[in-house]
């Protein structure tokens, strides 16, 4: 007896469709809101938007794109960026995030969970985060701009 399966299967891994780039205005600050090594100003929320399959869990690493080896919780400013002693945190409930290398394997160097989980259904979702400076020097910062890049990479478990 044969089986005839009528139309192509397809398997297809669960994923989460995320919006475009996130490009992030922050605030102009003086220096003397930086006083220290450590301070930080300007904190300036933003998310990160997305459309899941149904019943994932959502893991993240956020990598500095200028020093992807760097595991501290600042980001580096990008060439071309005129402010020095300078750098940026990454906020995930009002906790700066360490960044890791760009990996999706489960338990990558610090991974942290964004969703637990879609549900039955997915849907859209919001992931919400906050940037902030932080002074990075004990000489005094210099002013100018201060761009900076991340990637982030996404696990789905």
């Amino acid at each position: 007896m044969d089986i005839k399966i009528s139309t192509a299967p397809t398997i297809k891994a669960s994923t989460c469709d995320v919006d475009g780039n996130i490009d992030i205005k922050m605030p102009n600050i003086g220096l003397n809101r930086l006083l220290e090594v450590g301070s930080v100003a300007g904190r300036t929320p933003f998310n990160i938007g997305m459309n899941c399959d149904p019943s994932i869990s959502v893991h993240m690493v956020m990598t500095d794109a200028q020093n992807p080896g760097n595991t501290s919780n600042v980001l580096s400013l990008s060439p071309g960026s005129d402010a020095t002693g300078v750098g940026y945190q990454i906020l995930r409930d009002n906790s700066p995030i360490n960044l890791g290398p760009a990996s999706s394997i489960a338990g990558a160097l610090n991974q942290f969970k964004v969703l637990s989980s879609t549900g039955s259904a997915g849907g859209r979702y919001l992931i919400p985060f906050y940037i902030q400076y932080q002074r990075t020097a004990s000489s005094k910062p210099g002013s100018g701009t201060a761009n900076a890049n991340a990637v982030f990479t996404m696990s789905y478990q």
